[in-house]
């Protein structure tokens, strides 16, 4: 029986139970679809990353810490469940499940061109490691190998990993990155003709976005409230606190789209949404008044949405927002302490934003022209 070949395999972070890391990578690979290239998201899962990881560290002579870890299992569970359907029904995801770089070298996917990215494929926090697999080292010497807005996460790089870096990024066709700071991190290393791009969200319009939404089961209640979106549990308490102030100034319910997060001021909001859909998840923004959030992607979608937003730094891994936010010009979007909330939650002039997604789209399509190619363009 003969294989197919795509024409593109996509590798990144997308088996988690995280909104942005699942839209980004379904927003690559709509794109690319409509462009008329065949694709598939290479399913790869480090181990890292397998549920049955945090069921290991189970200890029957700790029974307090095993129930803990059985209780978080099983939120994780529920969570992975909901991304496991998703992934299914929206992502042309790999026949075979690959766990290692050797893994992926041992059964190579069938693609004629590699792409990593987006989001924090290149971060070694984040990651736990250099991980190979998000450098393409498992990709077959005759097949390209190229990035699109991969990020590192961060301003810099430890010496010591920039040298690791240069080894894979040098077998590489055209590199994509999406902050600044990296293409600065990549010139440094002796990396010149580095692109930047925005993060594949933004490749699908917000009439594209809102058509999805008729696939969300969430119902708005008709209320106007302010929505808060956070990853980290250290930014819930300023997130809070600027809510509790937009409610009190615009008379709107706080409402909060709840993850994994642990901490009583949640209990405070007026409603909370759990075990939404990446498509639910959009649809709570695009229906909420105010947006408030420390999350890159809480972010990236208010924009895309036109939506009125509010950004509090985190405090590690700050670099993607900051990015984001001066690349359309709307750094005054950022809370500090002597902010007038009141004069924030004026509309914003969303003009200049959608000109810029408009060029900047334009420029990826340019991108993915010069850099790919399918069997069926040299069919013709």
């Amino acid at each position: 029986m003969k294989v197919k070949i795509n024409d593109i395999g996509i590798v990144t972070i997308h088996r988690i139970a995280n909104y942005g890391s699942l839209l980004q990578v379904f927003a690559l690979q709509t794109k690319l679809q409509e462009m008329g290239y065949s694709v598939v998201v290479v399913d790869y899962v480090p181990e890292r990353l397998r549920l049955f990881n945090l069921a290991k560290k189970t200890n029957l002579k700790q029974p307090i810490k095993t129930l803990a870890i059985c209780a978080k299992f099983i939120i994780h569970l529920r969570s992975s469940i909901r991304v496991s359907r998703f992934i299914k029904q929206n992502l042309a995801i790999s026949p075979r499940r690959y766990h290692s770089n050797n893994d992926l070298k041992k059964y190579p996917p069938k693609a004629d061109t590699f792409i990593t990215g987006s989001d924090q494929v290149w971060n070694s926090t984040h990651n736990a490691c250099i991980d190979k697999a998000y450098f393409l080292d498992f990709v077959p010497n005759d097949k390209m190998r190229i990035s699109y807005a991969a990020s590192f996460g961060r301003e810099d790089v430890e010496s010591s990993e920039i040298e690791i870096i240069k080894t894979y990024l040098s077998k590489f066709h055209k590199i994509s990155v999406r902050e600044k700071s990296a293409v600065k991190i990549l010139n440094d290393a002796n990396f010149q003709d580095v692109s930047q791009h925005l993060d594949p969200v933004f490749l699908i319009t917000r009439k594209q976005w809102q058509n999805y939404l008729s696939k969300s089961e969430h119902k708005n209640n008709q209320k106007k409230y302010v929505v808060i979106y956070e990853v980290n549990n250290e930014n819930i308490a300023p997130l809070m606190e600027n809510a509790r102030k937009i409610a009190s100034i615009k008379n709107v319910e706080i409402h909060f789209i709840k993850t994994t997060q642990k901490s009583k001021l949640i209990d405070e909001c007026d409603k909370i949404y759990r075990n939404l859909s990446p498509f639910e998840f959009i649809d709570v923004i695009n229906n909420a008044e105010y947006v408030i959030s420390g999350s890159f992607h809480g972010a990236a979608f208010s924009i895309i949405l036109n939506k009125t937003f509010f950004i509090v730094y985190p405090r590690h891994f700050s670099t993607r927002l900051k990015n984001i936010l001066e690349i359309f010009n709307l750094t005054d979007r950022v809370i500090s302490e002597d902010s007038d909330l009141e004069h924030m939650t004026k509309p914003i002039n969303y003009n200049d934003v959608n000109n810029v997604i408009e060029y900047e789209n334009a420029k990826a399509i340019e991108y993915f022209k010069n850099n790919l190619k399918h069997q069926s363009a040299e069919a013709n």
